[in-house]
Formats: structure tokens, sequence, C-alpha cells
């Protein structure tokens, strides 16, 4: 110990980053032993299109959900492909390891880090600030989530590429340092679109904290509109070019068309918005996913969701400006100050939400503005009263082992979807969304009591939920109870704004076995009236005939499908089932090659032509088709099933 005291200052403050990075790597690790959960499921582990080599390039032309052919204009409002080209990575690099991709999130969070040591000894000019702020930014309780959370990546990435423009930003020392603020900049932009405001963050840097200009000659100003055009004009031009490749993707430069509550009841929304990420800040042992819940857009500036963040936030800026003023370093505060509001202020964009969201993945990148605060006021005051610097530095570390105690904590809601969901509800009980998901969880688990309890849990608070509705159904249909199931079913579907043809088949099906045909027949004819209704219909009367022991009637009602829709190869892989279900093979395996040549990106037309291949002895041709069915779907289970049953029987032989 002695001897590290004996070391030369910078070398203890390089000593000291050191540790705080290896505390944070071991608070971490924690981590590695969550799974895949909420959006990881449609974005990695459901995503057909994520283990081939095109998704990368697709994706830099195309929304984020573009693999999922969304048509919801808020979905389609996010514009991130080098989130999509770094999941399509870690894919080829993991599968569907999770350990490894948790690793890497890890890895990013310590880089950003490093940079925050970086600009804070930048900016302070003291290495002893740049690691307390360090530090404190490690183990912040609300980087939980943005670290955690493997789809949360583009809030972490971004901030971070932010954090590294601004050191090149700052130093400025040649040519090279102005190309690489550049390219991080614009590398953030294309992945989460938050980054839109490093400009801004730029020029409070100018204003604020860079040498005074030539010209600059009023009282406490440091910059003209030249120098600062001069230094931000980059900046701008990259931020020109996003908002260009924005608008030539999804057809629009900000929100889609049909977005968002009306621009008063947004304006109202905002103070109460700020209100709470500025107190998450100020008391960051809040982490946690139960943050990620809508709120209602304020209607009214005389609403108490108005009237009283606004207030509160009048007051604060008030006191904030007082003590400023009599602060020697009272620009550096001013600017930590300005670096958390704009980086807020693309979050209060709340049109681009069908309600405001509020998580604290949003607050990554502010974050670095409060603990350079933080960190400085806490190093001037040690400096100040030599006598309180040993009570000062061990409250740091009382705060420190707190805020370290609490992420360890917090990480494990983000263990698998179960607990996360169970953490959501026991934070908002009242809430139907997550009770929503944990019933979907259980019924896809095969838990009818539990689905059963959620469900009606939710429609406790919302009755009018058709969905809802519709998937208590599902249960009570699956639990036996046909007649119970089909009134729910019904009830559903009227409450629902575009119910599925299929759904209303699902319907008819229970109304058949019931023994109720009247209501059957009105069920399909619903299912008609919507667009592809004849095809789930036709589909259904097909299935039926079959069961039924009539193959050439359901051969019939599907020639008929398949003249008024040549082109869709469901049809052509239902009339293959038919004809071989009649044992005229090679009629079927004709039609199977038909859906091939039709399909989209789909395994399941390779996959049941390489089965009846496989019936006909045909392995090798079987085999051929299995592999094409693994370059659409690598991770298809049908497909690798039949390859181990084909390997099998040819080893018998």
């Amino acid at each position: 110990m002695a001897l590290i005291f004996r070391l030369p200052r910078s070398a203890r403050d390089r000593l000291a980053l050191a540790a705080v990075m290896a505390g944070t790597a071991i608070t971490y690790l924690r981590s590695l032993c969550n799974g895949f959960v909420f959006d990881d499921q449609d974005m990695i582990v459901n995503n057909q299109e994520i283990g081939r080599w095109s998704f990368l390039w697709r994706s830099l032309f195309n929304n984020l959900w573009w693999f999922q052919n969304q048509p919801s204009p808020l979905l389609r409002s996010y514009y991130r492909p080098v989130q999509d080209v770094w999941l399509g990575l870690l894919y080829h690099l993991f599968g569907l390891n999770p350990a490894g991709w948790h690793a890497m999130m890890i890895a990013i969070h310590l880089i950003a880090v490093w940079l925050v040591f970086r600009l804070a000894a930048e900016l302070t000019r003291d290495d002893a600030t740049a690691v307390l702020a360090a530090l404190l930014f490690a183990l912040f309780p609300l980087h939980a989530e943005a670290v955690v959370w493997i789809t949360a990546i583009p809030l972490l990435l971004a901030g971070t590429l932010e954090l590294a423009a601004f050191h090149f930003f700052i130093r400025r020392r040649s040519v090279f340092d102005q190309s690489a603020a550049a390219a991080f900049f614009a590398i953030a932009l294309f992945t989460h679109e938050s980054a839109v405001v490093f400009p801004m963050l730029a020029a409070f840097h100018v204003a604020l904290l860079e040498p005074r200009a030539e010209g600059a000659r009023a009282p406490g100003v440091n910059f003209t509109a030249g120098s600062l055009w001069t230094r931000i004009q980059v900046q701008v031009i990259v931020l020109l070019l996003y908002f260009a490749a924005r608008r030539f993707a999804l057809g629009f430069f900000l929100n889609a068309p049909q977005l968002g509550g009306g621009a008063f009841a947004t304006l109202m929304t905002v103070p109460r918005v700020l209100a709470t990420y500025l107190t998450l800040l100020i008391a960051p042992w809040q982490a946690g996913p139960s943050h990620a819940l809508p709120l209602h857009f304020v209607a009214t500036p005389g609403s108490p969701g108005f009237l009283l963040p606004a207030g509160a936030l009048i007051v604060s800026a008030v006191a904030f400006v007082v003590a400023v003023g009599r602060d020697p370093r009272a620009r550096l505060h001013l600017f930590c100050a300005a670096w958390i509001l704009t980086s807020l202020a693309p979050m209060m964009n709340l049109r681009a939400f069908s309600q405001p969201w509020l998580s604290d993945r949003y607050l990554f990148v502010a974050s670095f503005g409060w603990c350079l605060m933080l960190a400085d006021l806490a190093a001037s005051f040690a400096r100040r009263t030599g006598r309180l610097a040993a009570a000062i530095y061990t409250g740091a570390a009382a705060l420190t082992i707190l805020h370290a105690g609490v992420l360890w904590h917090v990480e494990g809601f983000w263990h698998d979807e179960e607990t996360l969901f169970t953490r959501c509800i026991e934070e908002f009980p009242e809430n139907p969304a997550w009770h929503r998901s944990l019933g979907g969880l259980l019924l896809n688990r095969g838990d009818l009591a539990g689905a059963e309890l959620e469900y009606r849990k939710v429609l406790a608070v919302a009755p009018h939920d058709g969905a809802t509705l519709y998937d208590l159904g599902v249960v009570n249909w699956r639990k036996g109870r046909s007649e119970e199931a089909a009134a729910e079913i019904s009830e559903g579907l009227r409450l629902m704004p575009e119910p599925p043809p299929d759904a209303y088949v699902f319907l008819a099906e229970l109304y058949r076995r019931t023994g109720d045909q009247s209501k059957s027949e009105e069920a399909i004819a619903d299912a008609q009236a919507l667009p592809g209704g004849d095809l789930a219909v036709g589909f259904w009367r097909a299935r039926a005939l079959v069961s039924g022991g009539d193959a050439p009637a359901a051969e019939g009602v599907l020639a008929d499908l398949t003249r008024r829709h040549p082109g869709d190869y469901r049809v052509w892989v239902a009339m293959g089932q038919v004809l071989a279900a009649q044992g005229r093979l090679q009629e079927a395996l004709a039609a199977y090659q038909g859906a091939i040549g039709l399909s989209p990106p789909d395994p399941a037309p390779h996959v049941i032509a390489a089965d009846l291949l496989h019936q006909m002895g045909r392995d090798g041709d079987a085999l051929a088709q299995c592999r094409a069915a693994l370059e659409l779907a690598p991770r298809d289970a049908r497909t690798i099933a039949l390859m181990e049953e084909i390997g099998r029987s040819r080893q018998s032989r």
C-alpha cells in the first residue's frame, strides 16, 4: 500500500481508473447469466433473416423492423441500420448463446467509462476528478437497462460513439481529430436518432468552455457567430446527410405522418416527462424496467400533471442559476446542465410514441453531465476543506458501494421474461400491459391456469380489451371449455379494430364442434368479408374435408383457390398435401416445387418437399431441400429434425 502512495499522482490516477474498470466488469458479470427477453425474442431469437449475410446490407436501406414487414407507423419511424448490423454480426459470432452478447455489451460500457475519464480530465484539468466522474458513471444504477438488456444496444452504442466524437471534437489537434469526430458522430446517428443533438453539445462547449474567440467582446461571451459556425459546420453537414438518408429509407424525415397525439398535448406532457427523468438522475436507486410504462398525455394546462412538474422545474432552474452564479467553476456546471437537458431533448419528441414512454436507458448519455458535475463539486469541495477531504472521499466510497449493490440487484430483473414481467407487475400491479405479457408467456408454456389468472386481471382493468378476451378464449378452448371459449372469442373479435380472418375461421371451428352450425356459418361469412378471408376459409374447408375422408372434394376446393390465387405459394403447399394424402406423390411433389418457386424466404415448402422426397426414397434430393431450407432459416427445428431422421435412415440401410 505504501508503494502505491509513493507513485506519481498521474500513475496513481491511472491505477485508480484501472480499478474502476475492473470493478465495473465484476459488477456486471451477473448479466452473463441473463437470457433473451422482450424485444430480444423478435429481433434475434425469432428473426429468420438474422442468420443471412444479406441481413446486414438490407438493413442499411430499411426501417429497423423491416424483417417482420411491420405495417405499424410507430415501428416504421425507427431508422437504426447500425443496430441491425450489430445484431447480425453478433449472431454470426455467438449464435443464440446470450453470454457472448452480454459480454459485448459490458465491453462497450467499459469503453464508455474510459471515454468519460478522458473527457472529464480534459474538461476539468484534474485526473482525480476524472477518476471520480468515471467511477460514478461506471456504476450508475440507471445504466443497468442500457447495458444488461441486449436490444437496448442502440442507446449504449450511440451514447459511447457520441462520447468518442466529443473526445475528438474538443481535442482538435489535427485533421484526423476532426475527421474522427465526424465519423463517430455519423455512426452514432445511424445507431440511434437521439444523436441528432450532438452539434448542440459541441456548440455549448464552444460557447462556454473554449478559449475566448477574437471579437467576442460581450461580457461572458466566448464566441462569435463565425467562430461557432466554423467549429460545428462539419457536424451540421453530417446531420443533413443523415436526414437525407433517413428520408430515402423511410419516406419522411422525423415521424411517420400517422403518429402521435396532438402537438398541444405533447407540449403539456413534456414537463412531467422531463421532471421524471431529472428525478431519476438525482435518485438512481429507482432503476429498473418499471419505468418502461406508458404515461397518459396531459390534456390541459390547468391539469396537475402540467402545473406541478412545470412549477418544480422552474424553481429548480432558478435555484441552480443562483447557486452557479457564486461558483468559480460556473461555466463548467452550466455546460453540464446544458449537456443533460440537450441529451434529453430527443426524448421529448413524444409524438414519436403512441403514448409517452419512460425508460432508464434514455439517460445513458445525459448521465455523463450529471456525473461530471457531481465529481467536480465533490473534488472542489474536498480541495477547499482539507479537514473534510477524507470524509468526502469516504462518502464517495459509500455511495459507490451502494450503487454497485443496487446495480447488482437490478441486473437480475432481465434474467428471463417471467422475472421481468413479474417485477414490472410488482411495481405497477394496475397496469394491464405487463399482465398481458405474462399471460402470453404462461400460455405458450402451457400454464393455462396462470395465463387465465393474468388475462382476468387485464380484463378487470380493461374489460373491453378485445385481444385479451380472444386470448382468454384460447385458454378456455385448450381447457376443453368450448362453449365458454366461443363466447369469449366472439366478443373479443367484435371489440378488435382489425381482426384477422384466421381468427374468425378458428371461431367457426369452435362453433362447429359445439354443434352450432348456424353460428359457424356466420363466422365463416365474417371471415370471407375480410381481406384475405377467402383463402383462410378455403384452407379451412379443405382441412375439414380431408379430416372427414373426402380428399377429392378438398382437392376441388383448392383447385378453385389456385385459379383465383395462382401466385400464392400457400395454396400450392395445401394442394400438395391433399394430393399426397391420396397417394399421388409425383403430383404432390410438382405442387411443392411450384410453391418453392413462388415462396418468399420461407423454409416451409422446402421442408415439406424434403419430407415427401424422403418418403419416396430420394434421400439425396431430400437433403438438398433441407440445406435450402437452412439457408433461409438456419435454426428451423423441423429442418434439423428431418435431416437427423434422414441420416439415421441412411445409416440403418
